[in-house]
């Protein structure tokens, strides 16, 4: 039997200093596309992967400088604290995902869930998440809140989501996104990103090998074994930073 979480809450004027945040993201350059750990026998020169990049900036053993105004976050506790009647929140988790030029979006999903022992850093996705969804594991899962923050309205990109389960309707969050950001469940309820423009060619793939960072022109490139793929400048790329926390109800 699935079970559903509450629709999430929606938090505005997140970041009075947004700057602080472009600031945090041109300093822990470059970025790499998402693919996941385990890829064994992957071709490292075959253009497979859509522009959606992504870096860690606090896991288990590593805090980003900077990283704390997302990791330490007073709003993102306290309302934390009230979507599920928790007493302590614990956060343990910051990544950013960095956009551009994917005609489908991501597929829908429920985010891997944090077992005692298990986590993103140790097993691969598709095993979290059947752990999730078989329930034969509940007793060892911990309980976690999800912050998912977004820095500028881009050309689409836009977070579909399922409040009621994935057999009815899906709200979009979308069109007025600037420093706002959804906090709730995302292991219990399933979410989508949206198509991400520019869509004049289609989805653009790199390899495995490709990086995302700044230019001395205010603009942002992306570079695959030493060719220019895509460049344009920091508010086109559709940039969302993720928050997760323990949620303790003791």
């Amino acid at each position: 039997m699935l079970s559903y979480a509450d629709p999430p809450l929606i938090l505005r004027d997140v970041f009075p200093n947004i700057q602080q945040v472009q600031d945090l993201l041109t300093t822990h350059a470059p970025y790499t596309p998402l693919g996941g750990w385990y890829n064994p026998g992957a071709d490292p020169h075959a253009k497979t992967r859509p522009m959606w990049f992504q870096n860690d900036w606090v896991h288990d053993t590593y805090i980003a400088e900077g990283s704390e105004i997302f990791l330490n976050n007073d709003t993102y506790i306290e309302q934390s604290k009230a979507f599920y009647n928790a007493d302590i929140i614990e956060p343990h988790s910051v990544y950013v995902n960095i956009m551009a030029a994917i005609n489908d979006g991501g597929p829908a999903h429920t985010d891997n869930s944090r077992f005692h022992g298990r986590e993103r850093a140790n097993t691969p996705m598709w095993l979290l998440r059947a752990m999730t969804w078989s329930h034969l594991f509940n007793a060892y899962e911990i309980v976690q809140a999800t912050a998912i923050w977004w820095l500028d309205d881009v050309e689409g990109g836009g977070l579909l989501y399922w409040p009621d389960g994935p057999d009815h309707p899906p709200t979009e969050h979308v069109g007025d996104m600037k420093n706002t950001a959804l906090l709730g469940d995302n292991h219990g309820m399933f979410h989508q990103v949206g198509p991400v423009g520019p869509f004049d060619n289609g989805t653009v793939l790199v390899t495995p090998s490709a990086q995302l960072l700044p230019t001395q022109d205010n603009t942002w490139v992306v570079t695959d074994h030493e060719e220019k793929i895509y460049e344009a400048p920091l508010n086109a790329y559709r940039i969302s930073v993720l928050w997760k926390a323990n949620v303790n109800k003791h």
